[in-house]
């Protein structure tokens, strides 16, 4: 009978299937399967109510049969919500201890609702009774990467790869602990050891591709991007994420095509979005209206995508949702500032963020951070420790997230990464707090509704160029910016006087645009025994450096003048290597920004190049704000005539590097002290 009433059901003729099971039914019939059958009927028919209990009964007839709780998996991940999940697992355990797939159903259903502690002492009672199970190891593993406990996760998958060696999620998240701890030929190896036995799998696909993205084999991961693009049926992420390799190989025209075919075939995602208005910032003047385009686009799509999914959590309705919004806290009491970051840990943008969370007043202001990715490591643990309170919510639903940055009353919101990889930007498009601002991570307008203010400087947001911004731009009364390195700077060394001159750039090679590449051709040609020295992740990737010397080749410049260095071990050798060069080369449309503090902090003069965008104009922030405003050029043939007034003195600047160093370091660009007070009198002044 069942099998009769299951081929029915599988032609669609429901009634007839209806029939027998309702006979079954009445009659007490107990099985497991005819339960999960007769449940997933009900499902069909819109009765999910009846459908769960049928589920329900199912496990307490065989609480090991796993296709009843595949299906109350996808009953709760189709509701997003753990409670039936969890309410049916509680109970079969409650009649039936020892039930192996009880036990993971209710770990999964806490890891869903990051309940991670006790969901790991939950797995760790169902490995006692069972070692081997897999799932368990994978659960445990989880909840320990989201508790950071890396030593313990890395037990539960050796334990797993002892068992299955190419397992997927055990290799991937090996591979992952490696590249976090910067051993990218470990991480390579583990997943493509994998792939060898899984070369079908979309997972590894994607994994492999960003861990070539990461390495710096932007060729690799290309290729990887275009196979699982071909078996994800043209995801328009995978595409996105396909067209930024191309835009991080200086290939424009590439990458637009394929972020065209994305928009024509319907984006489905605004996250797809984030690369394409990324790179249009960095584009200069002729792109801002792409620029706004896409970040229109953008934003509504989430408006529409809040509106339809709505939130599982009150709003707080006290928030004033006026864009332009003034706050008076009382006489005694202190501004609540949350702190939005993706970038806390090690990486650039926290250097910055230091200056003000270590020297910031806590008389005048609450400091909280909020981190949409947690970096264990020491300068996280650093700067976590200067707030008063600090929050994860990298494993946080959308709309858990967004309640957790109501419930802390900000008075200003200072979010710090804007469009870049990790950003929870998204967060604020539902006002909250009665101030939003962006500061640091991004160099554009986020043409978001609900963003109140900017914070640049004189030089890097003039008033000339007030419309680039719907929000509204708070020029600051130093440079936007101030550098707290984490590490000591190695000390300025002038090479020999008679030293071959070695001109030099270390920025990321998406800014070598060919007017860039062009330009630095005409200064070679200027210079006729001058080497360039190009250094960056990605210059080990030989279809990159086919590009670059193709320009090069074209305009002139012989191969062998061109040197390229790979990634150092660490940020102090990194340092050091400005020690080789005697001029450090600005780009175009894309100034330096971080390479521009890198090389004044040690003695490298740095000649810039003045664009007509936020992101062309941070060179010369930091050039104006460091008394170097005399080597910010506005033109090509200005550019190429202030590098030869360097380097035909280059044997005085080489003689006064450790002097230019020390000044440098005693100016504003690493006035932390400083910064803090200017983004302090800001927030008060509110």
């Amino acid at each position: 009978m069942i099998e009769r009433a299951l081929s029915y059901q599988k032609t669609g003729c429901l009634d007839k299937a209806g029939l027998i099971y309702r006979g079954l039914f009445r009659r007490n019939f107990q099985s497991a399967r005819f339960y999960t059958n007769y449940g997933v009927l009900q499902y069909q028919n819109g009765d999910k109510t009846f459908g769960l209990q049928l589920f329900e009964r199912a496990l307490l007839c065989d609480p090991s049969y796993q296709i009843a709780w595949d299906n109350l998996q996808v009953d709760a991940d189709l509701m997003k919500s753990q409670a039936t999940l969890l309410h049916i697992s509680t109970k079969i355990l409650s009649i039936f201890p020892g039930s192996q797939q009880a036990t993971i159903a209710y770990v999964k259903g806490l890891i869903a609702n990051s309940n991670y502690e006790l969901a790991k002492t939950s797995a760790a009672k169902g490995l006692e009774c069972n070692p081997d199970d897999l799932m368990l190891r994978e659960l445990s593993a989880r909840c320990d990467l989201a508790l950071g406990d890396i030593d313990s996760a890395l037990v539960h998958l050796l334990y797993i790869l002892s068992l299955k060696p190419a397992d997927v999620f055990a290799s991937i998240g090996m591979s992952d602990i490696a590249l976090k701890s910067g051993d990218f030929e470990s991480a390579i190896s583990i997943l493509e050891a994998a792939y060898q036995d899984n070369a079908e799998n979309y997972f590894l696909m994607l994994e492999l591709a960003r861990v070539y993205q990461s390495s710096g084999s932007l060729s690799k991961s290309i290729d990887m991007y275009a196979l699982a693009l071909a078996k994800s049926e043209n995801s328009p992420i995978i595409a996105s994420n396909m067209a930024y390799c191309y835009g991080e190989m200086g290939d424009i025209t590439k990458s637009f095509e394929l972020y065209d075919r994305v928009i024509q075939q319907g984006v489905e995602s605004p996250e797809a979005l984030i690369p394409l208005i990324f790179m249009c910032s960095t584009l200069g003047e002729g792109y801002l209206d792409k620029l706004q385009e896409y970040c229109s686009l953008f934003w509504s799509m989430y408006i529409q995508n809040d509106t339809e999914c709505g939130s599982d959590g009150a709003k707080d309705t006290s928030f004033v949702e006026n864009d332009q919004v003034l706050f008076s806290p009382g006489p005694l009491a202190k501004v609540r500032v949350g702190i939005l970051t993706g970038d806390l840990g090690t990486h650039v943008v926290s250097s910055f963020l230091a200056s003000f969370l270590l020297n910031y007043s806590k008389e005048s202001l609450d400091v909280e951070i909020v981190s949409n990715q947690w970096k264990n490591d020491q300068i996280a643990d650093v700067l976590s420790q200067t707030a008063s309170k600090c929050f994860s919510i990298a494993d946080y639903s959308e709309s858990s997230a967004r309640n957790l940055l109501h419930s802390r009353k900000y008075d200003v919101i200072i979010e710090t990464s804007g469009f870049t990889s990790g950003s929870a930007i998204h967060l604020l498009a539902d006002r909250c707090a009665p101030i939003q601002c962006h500061w640091i991570g991004y160099h554009a307008s986020t043409f978001m509704p609900t963003m109140d203010y900017f914070l640049g400087d004189s030089i890097m947001t003039p008033q000339a160029h007030a419309h680039h911004f719907t929000e509204q731009v708070v020029r600051l009364n130093r440079a936007w910016l101030a550098a707290t390195p984490f590490t000591l700077i190695p000390e300025a060394t002038g090479r020999l006087l008679d030293a071959e001159v070695v001109i030099g750039s270390f920025s990321q090679i998406a800014k070598l645009t060919d007017h860039t590449l062009k330009l630095w051709s005409d200064l070679l040609m200027a210079a006729p025994h001058a080497k360039l020295l190009l250094k960056d992740r990605f210059t080990n990737d030989f279809k990159m450096r086919e590009r670059i010397l193709g320009v090069f080749k074209r305009q002139g410049v012989q191969s062998g003048r061109i040197v390229f260095l790979n990634r150092s071990k660490d940020w102090f050798e990194h340092m050091n290597v400005y020690n080789m060069i005697d001029v450090a080369l600005d780009t175009t449309p894309w100034s330096s920004a971080t390479t521009a503090f890198d090389a004044l902090s040690m003695g490298v003069p740095l000649v810039g190049y003045s664009g007509m965008t936020t992101s062309g104009l941070m060179s010369s922030s930091v050039l104006h704000h460091c008394g170097k405003a005399e080597w910010i050029a506005r033109s090509d043939r200005e550019y190429v005539e202030k590098c030869m007034t360097i380097i035909e003195d280059v044997q005085s600047f080489r003689t006064r590097k450790r002097v230019f160093q020390s000044e440098v370091l005693k100016s504003q660009l690493f006035d932390g002290q400083s910064m803090a007070e200017e983004i302090e009198r800001f927030v008060c002044r509110l």
